[in-house]
């Protein structure tokens, strides 16, 4: 029996769906002779993946992950890179996936998780288009979350890489910054904010009359769900085929109004009118020193905020 370790930490609000497809991989690799040992990361579980890998030197076979800082922080990914496998042949990916998510050979995107505007007032935008350049630039107050998670590390990413380190402190002074992005989506629903930046699946509950939501006119901030194998890691590649069926792509797609990266996995109606338009950090910011200096404003601006540090 051939063992295989894989870490965890997906879509935490679709942790039935993938609880149970875990739980049918494991019974079908185990009648072919494999044994997978899943371990699971983030909300309700010990550790964050980043943080844990911080301890841990240790590389498992294969990583599927939501949590951004397994693969853009240099003091993870820079210690992991040259140990993993490159995966670009293994699938086949839509046309229509957003360039700058394309990671390189090594990070498949598999899933893409988009935040968009949700609001309780037509007029917060003060006549603009509802984009974040006009959040921006018009200084209007914004609420968005997930402090210790990719949420709101990718939605300040974003600021940093578009308007730079200055008009990114400036922008998370005026911002309400919750601990989850669910909270986000409650505040506005609620009356205490008036605008947020959330996940698809809870903006779509807009009804047009007390609620609203619009996607971003210059892209959805796009949070990615990767995969990365390590080198050496044998039947790897059956798993995952196993594993990402068009069943299992398209459920996320349907009910968690995601974008499936995979070719011939489902796009919702959602993803198709707005043409697939997302917006993640450039190549060039992420591959340069801009990352250390996100690290130094986001746990002085942001974490110190709420009391975090």
């Amino acid at each position: 029996m051939q063992k295989i370790l894989m870490y965890w930490s997906n879509i935490c609000v679709l942790k039935r769906l993938e609880e149970a497809a875990l739980e049918r991989l494991k019974q079908t690799l185990y009648g072919r002779g494999i044994e997978l040992e899943v371990r699971s990361f983030g909300l309700g579980h010990e550790y964050a993946m980043n943080e844990y890998m911080r301890l841990d030197d240790a590389v498992p076979d294969i990583i599927v992950s939501t949590d951004a800082e397994v693969f853009e922080d240099a003091g993870i990914f820079g210690r992991i890179e040259n140990k993993l496998k490159d995966i670009s042949g293994w699938f086949t990916l839509k046309d229509v996936l957003p360039p700058e998510v394309r990671q390189g050979p090594k990070l498949l995107p598999f899933l893409v998780i988009p935040l968009v505007f949700s609001y309780n007032d037509p007029s917060v935008f003060r006549g603009g288009v509802p984009s974040l350049r006009n959040v921006i630039e018009n200084k209007i107050p914004l609420c968005f979350g997930g402090i210790n998670n990719s949420g709101a590390r990718s939605v300040v990413k974003v600021v940093m890489d578009g308007y730079g380190a200055a008009e990114a402190r400036a922008f998370i002074a005026r911002s309400m910054i919750t601990g989850m992005p669910v909270q986000a989506f409650s505040a506005v629903r609620s009356g205490a904010a008036s605008l947020a930046l959330v996940p698809s699946i809870y903006a779509v509950r807009a009804d047009n009359r007390e609620l609203f939501m619009s996607w971003p006119a210059d892209g959805a901030v796009a949070v990615p769900s990767y995969i990365a194998v390590r080198e050496d890691a044998k039947n790897a590649r059956a798993v995952l085929e196993t594993l990402l069926t068009e069943e299992f792509c398209s459920a996320f797609a349907v009910r968690g109004e995601i974008f499936s990266a995979i070719s011939g996995t489902e796009d919702t109606r959602l993803m198709r009118d707005n043409n697939f338009h997302f917006r993640y950090p450039s190549a060039k910011w992420l591959a340069g020193g801009a990352q250390e200096e996100f690290y130094t404003v986001y746990d002085a601006d942001v974490r110190k905020i709420v009391g975090l540090v």
